[in-house]
């Protein structure tokens, strides 16, 4: 058993913020979540949820754009899944 939603729920949220934003004429953007690793509650499902989550926000239509905030952040392709707070981490 999780707490945790599934991609699919989270999905279904976002679409859910979109269509609202839409409904009172805003322009709507998505972004890409961020991994936790390193943190205490870092863990696979997370991960796996993450990029689920991450590769249908890539692809999908309904919002007017999206920022990707995972290729902004990786210091090196051997840190691809861990966030980067370092002041040498390249900015968007």
């Amino acid at each position: 058993w999780s707490d945790l939603p599934t991609a699919q729920e989270l999905i279904d949220g976002l679409r859910y913020y979109v269509q609202r934003g839409h409904a009172l004429g805003l322009k709507v953007y998505l972004a890409t979540i961020l991994s936790i690793k390193g943190w205490h509650t870092y863990n696979a499902q997370r991960e796996e949820i993450r990029h689920a989550v991450n590769a249908w926000i890539r692809t999908q239509t309904e919002a007017d754009g999206v920022v990707d905030f995972d290729p902004a952040c990786i210091m090196s392709p051997a840190e691809a899944r861990s966030m980067c707070c370092s002041s040498s981490a390249r900015r968007i």
